[in-house]
């Protein structure tokens, strides 16, 4: 939950008559309207066409984007809310990132047996660190996935 000093509502435009700032802010709620009347119909499935589905979508993404990027200058633990005419936006603080940063310490405060139990490595970091000629003696190719 939002404290009082990590939520923040969109900023109004001056009162002293900053015109762009209020032409911006319009403009802003009038796309903050558009996600959310898109955001409307794509969950209520009253797209009948695969094509306007599409198009619809691909709208939504774009607006969602230009939406969080507004966001951008704030501290990565605020969240703002953008309000519209007829919906209001949440945008969220980042998301935290969590990451492994001694593995020989993990490595000594596990043991062998149980860091190797439980260490894994992606297929894209083998293939960076691996050449073609070598991967048959570490990894096994097995046709399994879906067919087309």
């Amino acid at each position: 939950m939002a404290t009082p000093e990590t939520r923040k509502r969109t900023p109004r435009a001056p009162k002293n008559g900053g015109v762009i700032a209020a032409r911006e802010q319009a403009e802003r709620a009038l796309k903050i309207d558009e996600f959310g009347g898109l955001d409307m119909e794509i969950s209520l499935g009253s797209l009948r066409h695969q094509t306007e589905f599409a198009a619809r979508k691909g709208r939504k993404a774009e607006l969602q984007k230009e939406i969080a990027s507004w966001a951008a200058e704030m501290k990565s633990s605020e969240a703002l809310i953008a309000d519209g005419a007829g919906y209001s936006v949440h945008i969220s603080p980042q998301a935290m990132k969590r990451s492994i940063d001694d593995m020989k310490a993990l490595f000594a405060a596990l043991g062998e047996e149980k860091f190797f139990a439980n260490c894994s490595f992606t297929l894209e970091a083998l293939d960076r660190l691996i050449s073609p000629g070598r991967k048959p003696q570490f990894i096994t190719f097995l046709r399994s996935g879906p067919r087309t």
